[in-house]
């Protein structure tokens, strides 16, 4: 979950770097700690202090509905 987290991360500095030539490295640097830190505390958090069993937070997280075959 964390890298696919980083992934997204990644995704929107390389979008708000072109969309926005004139940030700075450093302005890109706080923006990737705050997407951090948001990730960190809605997503991570909560399936790090999860019970076991995490599909039914990670369906409800990313509002999945459960398809069975």
């Amino acid at each position: 979950m964390h890298r696919h987290s980083r992934t997204v991360i990644d995704a929107e500095l390389q979008r708000l770097a072109r969309r926005v030539p004139s940030l700075r490295r450093t302005d890109l640097a706080v923006i990737e700690a705050a997407l951090e830190d948001l990730a960190d505390s809605l997503i991570l958090a909560r399936l790090r202090n999860a019970s076991q069993d995490t599909a039914p937070l990670l369906r409800r997280l990313f509002d999945i509905q459960r398809v069975d075959s």
